[in-house]
């Protein structure tokens, strides 16, 4: 199973979202955790617009577009009242390692 890699322009992103709420944070960590075990490949992930691939974990939705080298995660939280999304974090960038 591979391992999602952090690199220094991620770990920005990650310190403001553990300020936002830990919980949150680690739910995110979770998602990544599983798109990564469940093997799919990045190459082949499409662009937005071309299509993208969902992950739900609570209340986010983890939209993932990608090249071969890193991933672009899109991490949106939906109010419960109204349903209406609300896009928290677009500029969210891992690099990605198979090991």
């Amino acid at each position: 199973m591979g391992k999602v890699i952090l690199q220094k322009k991620a770990i920005d992103t990650l310190d403001f979202l553990k300020k936002y709420e830990n919980k949150e944070y680690k739910q995110v960590l979770v998602a990544l955790q599983e798109i990564d075990h469940f093997g799919w490949k990045y190459e082949n992930l499409k662009p937005i617009g071309q299509g993208i691939k969902r992950l739900r974990v609570g209340r986010w939705r983890i939209l993932c577009t990608s090249n071969a080298e890193s991933i672009l995660v899109w991490i949106i939280a939906r109010e419960k009242d109204t349903k209406k999304d609300y896009m928290l974090r677009k500029n969210y960038i891992l690099t990605l390692s198979r090991s």
